[in-house]
């Protein structure tokens, strides 16, 4: 599976945490929440990349498309997990896993459920 650009990142979590497919105003709409002013164009670029990319499909609704993932949140998460973990977990998993909890991006709440999860797995 393909390694997505960071813009095409945030349009697929946009796509995913949708309960239904988007439009190109909604995929901008949404990408707004990310922080992202993009103009009509340039999403409109990202969206065509990923149904070229077999991320996603379209389907004409009137005069616009409705995009929908045809590949899921979690199968696409546990690839680049695994590609993570294949080249910076080479030579050590501790050292990949004291960069991971280093990371100023988790919480006392996210290293507790990932201890939590650890111990399960050791059970």
């Amino acid at each position: 599976m393909e390694k997505l650009s960071e813009s095409e990142e945030i349009v697929m979590r946009c796509i995913w945490d949708a309960p239904t497919g988007l439009g190109l105003s909604d995929v901008i709409q949404a990408c707004a929440a990310w922080g992202k002013t993009w103009k009509p164009q340039t999403v409109s670029t990202f969206l065509a990349r990923l149904v070229e990319k077999g991320y996603l499909e379209s389907h004409r609704q009137g005069r616009s498309y409705i995009y929908t993932a045809k590949i899921g949140q979690e199968a696409y998460l546990d690839a680049q997990m695994s590609s993570i973990v294949n080249f910076w977990g080479k030579k050590s998993v501790g050292a990949l896993m004291s960069a991971f909890g280093r990371s100023k991006a988790l919480s006392r709440d996210d290293l507790k459920e990932l201890r939590d999860f650890l111990d399960e797995l050791d059970e």
